[in-house]
C-alpha cells in the first residue's frame, strides 16, 4: 500500500492530485469490541503494547484523514500517516513482544 501510494502520488500529481494514505492501528469497532468480549486478555495485552495504553478511536482516525485531504496539508503527497499510537517495534516490560506483530496488528 505505501508503495502504491508514492507510485500514485508521482503520477497525478502533474493533475493536481494529492494521494495519501493511513495506516491505522488498532481502533475501536464492533469488531474489536466483540473480539475483546471473546477474548478478555486480548484487550489487556493490546493495552499493554500501545505506548498510550489504548486502542484508536474511530474520530482519531478520521481526523487524521480529514486533515490528508485538507488545504492545510496542500503540500503532502505520497504519505503514509501512521495513526497508531506507536504501537510498532515495542518491547514489554516483561521482554516480551506483548502479542504485537512486526507491523503493530495485536496477534
Amino acid at each position: 500500500m505505501i508503495g502504491l501510494t508514492k507510485a500514485a502520488a508521482v503520477e497525478y500529481a502533474p493533475h493536481g492530485i494529492r494521494v495519501n494514505a493511513t495506516a491505522p492501528g488498532l481502533t475501536r469497532s464492533e469488531m474489536v469490541d466483540q473480539w475483546f468480549a471473546a477474548d478478555p486478555r486480548a484487550q489487556e495485552r493490546a493495552r499493554s503494547s500501545a505506548s498510550q495504553g489504548r486502542a484508536a478511536g474511530p474520530e482519531e482516525v478520521a481526523e487524521a484523514a480529514a486533515w490528508l485531504c485538507s488545504d492545510q496539508a496542500s503540500f503532502v503527497t505520497g504519505a503514509t500517516l501512521t495513526v497508531d499510537g506507536r504501537t510498532d517495534g515495542l518491547v514489554m516490560r516483561d521482554g516480551t513482544d506483548g502479542g504485537v506483530n512486526g507491523d503493530g496488528r495485536v496477534r
